[in-house]
Order: structure tokens, then C-alpha cells, then sequence
């Protein structure tokens, strides 16, 4: 059986990504090598992240592979500015108000430190990156599913996405309640020999990432799943409230008597509510007969491009998608390289 110990900190890591977002006690907790989790979320995000500073020259060695891997960047930072007790609200509002166009998806393409030569170990296994393979730590098993992240390898991301098990008795054993088994290379051995596979298990596309494929992906995926940490506190229509209603709802009660403004619900607001309208907008130009109107519309038809983003990214009206196709740019694929985070 081969053993690679970067496979099995993602197995754990994943796994205790899983079981953090069900934990509803005061203590609880995430586990894990959770500083890679931290390096991974400051290269791709722009929240939370520190102001960088030069990192210090690195030190004479023999040999490519004992040179900085690209975590080296984060070597001297100002510590985040968010407060401990603010930092959830502030970190929910900036990831709610994030855009695709505001992540860095490939931000190993361009090194970063230009000036410093990276460590050969970031570019050895580059041709297991795309495994479609179980991970594998002692008890937990977790896969690894590049299908579904394409983006991030510089790939087409294919939608709908291709289903795919990830089996649900696998994430009730733990530790705590199978405290019977220790054996865990026997009882995992089904996953093991599927692993002892591993290269005849690689996710194969030969379609690049393009902008507009992507658009329409986000399209179809915000339509699929909860892509708001806070939503919305009403999806009623402004006209039908009343304006003590209106002055009253939940959110301006915990506002007005909080210590903080969440502003997640308010884009989700008003962004549902454009969305609405254009929806509204194309229902009425199918239904009207007014030629003065038609002419209107027909007019200022490209106004709905405008509009385009923000249904984009609340969920997709044919509208829209057909305003995107008619504006369709001839765009330059983005070549991107794979994460090169060393162990």
C-alpha cells in the first residue's frame, strides 16, 4: 500500500470540515492542520486576509527540494484586524458580498515571490492532483473530487455535476462511536485497495476554463444550493407592506438594538429583489400589446445586461442567460497551474 501523509491531512482536515459545520455547542471546534486551511483561504480570498510584507531572504541550501514552498509568502503579515468578537458578523458579511470575480481561483499561476525560487516539491506530484480517489487517515475516509472544483485546475467546469457518492455510513464512523474497532486497514480495505489504484482514477477533461462557461455554471449552481451564510429576512414584495411593517421587520429589530449592522441581508435583499424586476420586466414584454411601450423596451433592451451580474449571482432568468449569449466576448483562456502548497 503507498502512503503519502499530504492525503491523509486533507482526509482529516475534510473530515473535521464536515463535522464543524454540525456542531451547535458554545466549545466547539475545528480540528485538523487547520493552518493549511488558513493558507488556502488567504491565497484564495481576499477575507481575513493580512497585509503581506517582504518575506526574510531564505537561507543557503543544497538542493532544489529544500527551498520555501509557496505557503513562504505569508511569512511576515500584520496580524487580521478583525476582532474576536466581530470577527464571524464582518467575515459573513465579506463572504456574502464576494463575487466570483473577487476570487483568486489559480493563485499558484504567477509566483508570488517572483524572487525566490520555490521548492521542487511543489511541482512533484502534480500529475496526482487530479485523483478521483477516497483519501484515507485511520478512521476517516474522505474523497478527493476534482470534478467538482474544475475551476481551480484551469478545466471547464462541466454542469450539471457528474453525481457521485460519497457515502454517508462513511461519515458516521468515528472514533467515539466505534471504539470496538481498531483495525482500521481491515475495515477500510475496500478503500485502500481503491486507492492502491489511484492512477487509473484521474479526472480527464481537455476542455479549458473560459469566463462565459463559468457564468453560466454560477448560474445554474446558485440555483441548486444555499449560497448565503445570511439571507434574507423576507422575500415579500415592498409594494404589498405596510410601512409600520416595513419599519419593523426581524432584522431592523436585532439591528436596532444590537451592536452591529449585518449586511449579507441586505445584498441578499436587494439583490433578490432586481432579480424580481427583471424577471417582472420580461413576463410584462410578453404580455403587453402597447406598441409604444414594445418600442420602449425593445429600446433600451441592452439595460438588462446591466443586470445581468446580480442575477447571476442570486439565480438565472432566461433573460439574462440570453442577454449573456448575445454579448458572448471572445476571451482568453486562463492557463492555470495546480495548487503547490508543500506539505
Amino acid at each position: 500500500m503507498t502512503r503519502r501523509w499530504a492525503s491523509a491531512v486533507l482526509s482529516f482536515l475534510y473530515r473535521q470540515l464536515c463535522e464543524a459545520c454540525r456542531r451547535t455547542a458554545k466549545n466547539a471546534s475545528l480540528g485538523g492542520c487547520v493552518y493549511l486551511l488558513q493558507l488556502w483561504m488567504w491565497s484564495h480570498l481576499p477575507v481575513g486576509r493580512p497585509i503581506e510584507f517582504a518575506p526574510r531572504p531564505w537561507f543557503d541550501v543544497v538542493g532544489l527540494r529544500l527551498r520555501p514552498t509557496a505557503a513562504y509568502r505569508w511569512d511576515q503579515v500584520q496580524a487580521p484586524f478583525a476582532r474576536h468578537q466581530r470577527a464571524y458578523v464582518e467575515y459573513s458579511n465579506e463572504l456574502d458580498a464576494l463575487t466570483p470575480s473577487m476570487v483568486s481561483w489559480q493563485p499558484y499561476d504567477e509566483p508570488p515571490l517572483p524572487h525566490i525560487q520555490l521548492s521542487s516539491a511543489c511541482t512533484t506530484d502534480e500529475d496526482i492532483y487530479l485523483l478521483r480517489c477516497p483519501l484515507i487517515c485511520f478512521y476517516a475516509v474522505e474523497y478527493h473530487l476534482p470534478h467538482r472544483v474544475a475551476r481551480q485546475f484551469g478545466l471547464r467546469q462541466e454542469f450539471p455535476v457528474e453525481p457521485f457518492s460519497t457515502s454517508v455510513e462513511l461519515h458516521k464512523f468515528d472514533r467515539q462511536k466505534q471504539k470496538k474497532i481498531t483495525d482500521f486497514e481491515a475495515h477500510h480495505q475496500v478503500y485502500i485497495d481503491e486507492w492502491d489504484q489511484m492512477h487509473d482514477l484521474l479526472y480527464q477533461s481537455d476542455q479549458s476554463h473560459t469566463n462565459y462557461n463559468f457564468r453560466e455554471y454560477i448560474s445554474w449552481y446558485v440555483g441548486v444550493t444555499r449560497c448565503k451564510l445570511k439571507g434574507q429576512w423576507t422575500s415579500a414584495d415592498y409594494a404589498e407592506l405596510e410601512s409600520s411593517d416595513d419599519e419593523d421587520t426581524s432584522y431592523d429589530l436585532v439591528t436596532r438594538h444590537g451592536t452591529h449592522v449585518e449586511a449579507a441581508p441586505i445584498l441578499d435583499r436587494v439583490g433578490n429583489s432586481m432579480m424580481q424586476s427583471v424577471v417582472d420586466i420580461e413576463h410584462f414584454s410578453k404580455t403587453t400589446s402597447d406598441d409604444r411601450t414594445l418600442a420602449f423596451l425593445s429600446h433600451h433592451g441592452d439595460t438588462s445586461l446591466g443586470l445581468g451580474a446580480i442575477t447571476v449571482a442570486q439565480g438565472s432568468s432566461r433573460t439574462t442567460r440570453d442577454a449573456f449569449a448575445s454579448h458572448k466576448e471572445d476571451e482568453d483562456d486562463i492557463k492555470i497551474p495546480l495548487d503547490k502548497i508543500g506539505p
